[in-house]
């Protein structure tokens, strides 16, 4: 009787001493979402931790609904870092930290080791077209640990192509080299810096040097302060600058209330300054329908000769065009992006021109990305579909030139790269690039204007006879390039090879007018092998080296109609994906 006593005694304390240990509002114990309240960061290397803080910390942490859900936020934050192509290896581990008004918040830590990023590559390459060349090409791509770039090109050509009796004569060649910086973080600033020559190095050629600094301070506001010049050097003279330019953007002010940003273009053109032009553009960034943010901007657009026909100073007015923008993006299913743009522009009389007239341009762009990387192996795709459309207003037409005289023109244009399924040793991808158009025109990326049908098509050389004859400039062009990666010989701890056959074939239509019978357009293919080592300790530098042959001259060599020695190829060797 008294143990039963004694052991209720003890019940009854363990229970006066337990009570206050639980939580009066039981609400504490139910989780309605999960977050992150921290992230850390435990780094092998010279990686920053802002520059990891940048790619895997929102500017808002959301809620999740589930912890399946923070779970798969965390791998596609593990999965961006990756995609950089500047980590060996990126882990993390995550631990409960609190639950505050039913939200379970998680400590995150990111263990990263990093990569060798500075590599340095001697390469030769040749071709029917250049003959010899020589080179070195170098590239930083993580200095400081700041994710700033460092590249530089240094080489010479032969250029003594196809001329035989000059094969071995070195008295034609074209010295080039290229320097730049990308991202360089100086103090709270970031600057870009390109500088680059081509010609013969101590005696005639073309040179450019480009300086733009990002992020600069500016009574509450940043400055983007972009000063550039190009160049030229004939035999035997002192070099000349043909061109200056000044570019300056301002943003974000506050005026009246509302956010603005300023542009200005000023280029200044001709070794002894014949001309001037200049675009000011004013930017409105808080304005807004039913709630979606739109961008509306005021763009003038002028251009005058400041010399007459004699040489003499003067001002010419050869260009004056003022207008509005306006443009909105939406986020779509599926990880797609539409953006869409309207500009008008009213075209205001030059001394020689006999009325106004106004343009009207409207721009649609939908897009998707979704490629990552496993280990040297890619899979996913990405999709660029614009279609362009202009509107001429001319009240006089018969008086305009036929190209100003045309009512409308338009452009439709697609990039897609697709790569399917990746395995352990096979990864198969495609590229079509592509554009439709009522007036011709090069072939994308648009993004850079030198890109040729030459650098689509592995096997193809400017100096083909069917790019020579209606240039590059076409109203329909379509090109697809076939890879198929396969890994070949790995030596572990050092360097992994893969051999990848390729079919590249494009369809383009002559200058005069497109439609599908046979006069009416022309078609390219090669075929070949690309050869493509990654060392272990440097995967952002894949070492490629091609060689791609005209699949038209190989069908007129079976048919006897051309001998071996006259098959187009080309050989390259490179620092990095053709695509």
């Amino acid at each position: 009787m008294v143990d039963r006593k004694l052991r209720l005694c003890v019940l009854l304390i363990g229970l006066l001493v337990a009570v206050p240990l639980f939580p009066t509002d039981m609400k504490s114990f139910i989780v309605i979402g999960y977050s992150i309240s921290e992230y850390s960061f435990a780094v092998t290397g010279k990686t920053k931790e802002e520059s990891l803080r940048h790619d895997v910390v929102p500017p808002v942490e959301p809620v999740y609904d589930t912890q399946d859900a923070l779970i798969m936020a965390l791998d596609g934050k593990r999965q961006a870092l990756l995609n950089r192509r500047l980590f060996n290896s990126v882990s993390y581990s995550h631990a409960l930290t609190e639950i505050v008004d039913s939200i379970a918040y998680y400590g995150v830590l990111f263990t990263v080791g990093d990569a060798s990023s500075f590599f340095v590559l001697p390469y030769p390459k040749y071709s029917t077209d250049d003959g010899i060349r020589f080179g070195v090409k170098g590239s930083e791509k993580n200095l400081f640990g700041t994710y700033s770039q460092f590249n530089f090109v240094v080489n010479t050509t032969q250029t003594a192509g196809r001329d035989k009796d000059t094969f071995w004569d070195w008295s034609r060649r074209e010295d080039f080299f290229q320097i730049d910086f990308d991202n360089l973080q100086l103090g709270s600033a970031i600057v870009d810096m390109d500088t680059e020559f081509s010609g013969r190095l101590f005696s005639h050629g073309e040179y450019k040097l480009d300086v733009n600094v990002k992020e600069i301070p500016f009574f509450g506001a940043t400055l983007r302060f972009n000063p550039s010049i190009k160049g030229t050097r004939e035999d035997d003279s002192s070099w000349t600058v043909s061109e200056y330019k000044l570019i300056t953007d301002l943003g974000t002010l506050m005026i009246g209330g509302s956010r603005h940003s300023w542009y200005n273009e000023i280029i200044l053109t001709g070794q002894t300054s014949d001309a001037i032009a200049a675009i000011t553009t004013i930017r409105r960034h808080d304005l807004s329908v039913l709630s979606h943010p739109i961008a509306f901007s005021l763009t003038w657009d002028a251009a005058a000769d400041l010399r007459d026909s004699d040489g003499n100073r003067d001002f010419i007015p050869t260009r004056v065009k003022v207008g509005p923008d306006v443009g909105t993006e939406f986020s779509l299913p599926l990880g797609f992006r539409w953006s869409t743009n309207i500009a008008s522009r009213l075209n205001i009389p030059r001394k020689d021109a006999l009325a106004y007239w106004m343009t009207i341009s409207f721009s649609n762009t939908l897009s998707r990305s979704d490629i990552n990387w496993h280990d040297d192996f890619r899979t996913g795709s990405t999709l660029k579909l614009r279609f362009d459309m202009d509107w001429f207003m001319i009240p006089e037409p018969e008086l305009m030139n036929p190209l100003d005289s045309r009512k409308a023109g338009w452009t439709a244009e697609a990039q897609f790269t697709w790569f399917p399924f990746a395995t352990k040793v096979f990864n198969p991808s495609l590229r079509i690039v592509g554009h439709y158009s009522d007036t011709a025109r090069k072939l994308l990326p648009l993004e850079n204007e030198d890109i040729t049908i030459a650098d689509n098509m592995r096997g193809i050389l400017e100096s083909n006879s069917t790019v020579r004859t209606s240039g590059n400039d076409r109203t329909f062009a379509l090109i697809g390039n076939f890879n198929f990666t396969t890994r070949f010989i790995t030596l572990e701890s050092f360097i992994k090879t893969y051999v990848s056959p390729f079919i590249d074939v494009g369809i383009f239509s002559n200058m005069d007018a497109f439609s599908m019978k046979t006069e009416d357009y022309d078609w390219l293919g090669t075929i070949g092998v690309e050869g493509i080592g990654i060392l272990s300790k440097f995967p952002s530098f894949p070492i490629r080296a091609s060689l791609g042959v005209n699949l038209k001259d190989i069908i007129d060599y079976a048919k006897g109609i051309k001998s071996a020695s006259g098959i187009e190829h080309e050989i390259f060797i490179g620092m990095d994906f053709f695509f």
